[in-house]
């Protein structure tokens, strides 16, 4: 199946790692790509000429910290108002271009990624490793499928997540996505897509963390990676690590024009 649009939301300090996105978007596709997103991630995207960006603007909302009154506050990290208008940003792209592909900020796709869609709803599961040293996964805390890749030509897609968001997740919109193949015809992407560190065991080697690597990363479509350190400023010092890790071990498999500019983030920071 073809993807007729991307779709993705964005408030700074994300702006920069969006760019990162929307370029290996274009290497690939030349669909349009709607994006929910502040004023500083809409000037900041504007300096460059990338087309076929559709923008709508934030708009604060008092009446939605009643809607969202109900999900737990769980972490510093996640913003709730932003998970939200990922259902509204598909819901829009979907109306207007029959399908699309959701992304959070912080993925680069490294070559086509259309071809392994099969069913109308597209989930992609987080394929956690199981740590042989506690023999934890965090699949029953954080759900099986990850919230920032996600394919839909289902009108009312938004909707029906919003409603497992708002009333049957245990975590954020995330931990419920399975609760999506009671309602949609759904399938899944493989192991080659959506890669993260939270596949990989991590270890502590002379009080330094380390990520034990189980899969050839020359072989990756995609990475979700934060490549600019001003996005998780605020983790605690283990993720940070793990962040920082992570983030070197990517760049150096992205295409030569995005390894410079991921590095350049880095050295600004």
């Amino acid at each position: 199946m073809d993807v007729k649009s991307f779709s993705f939301v964005c408030t700074a300090p994300c702006h920069r790692e969006a760019l990162l996105l929307v370029l290996s978007i274009r290497r690939h596709y030349a669909c349009p790509i709607f994006i929910l997103c502040d004023s500083i991630t809409k000037g900041f995207l504007s300096r460059f000429q990338l087309g076929g960006l559709i923008y709508r603007g934030i708009k604060q909302d008092s009446s939605l910290d009643k809607v969202l009154s109900g999900v737990k506050t769980q972490n510093s990290f996640h913003n709730k108002a932003a998970i939200y208008r990922k259902m509204d940003v598909m819901d829009w792209a979907i109306r207007e271009t029959g399908n699309t592909f959701f992304l959070d900020a912080d993925i680069v796709i490294k070559s086509e990624i259309h071809k392994d869609i099969t069913h109308p709803v597209m989930l992609s599961p987080h394929y956690y490793m199981i740590d042989p040293g506690t023999n934890r996964s965090f699949r029953n805390k954080y759900g099986g499928f990850n919230a920032g890749y996600v394919f839909s030509s289902e009108e009312g897609f938004g909707d029906e997540w919003k409603n497992i968001y708002l009333n049957r997740s245990s975590f954020y919109e995330q931990e419920g996505m399975s609760l999506l193949f009671e309602v949609f015809d759904t399938g899944k992407f493989d192991a080659t897509h959506n890669v993260g560190f939270w596949r990989y065991p991590v270890r502590v080697k002379e009080g330094k963390r380390e990520l034990d690597l189980k899969q050839d990363l020359s072989s990756v479509k995609s990475f979700h990676c934060h490549f600019d350190r001003q996005t998780y400023k605020k983790a605690d010092e283990g993720l940070t690590q793990c962040y920082d890790i992570w983030s070197d071990l990517c760049r150096s498999h992205l295409p030569l024009e995005l390894e410079m500019l991921a590095k350049e983030f880095k050295n600004t920071n």
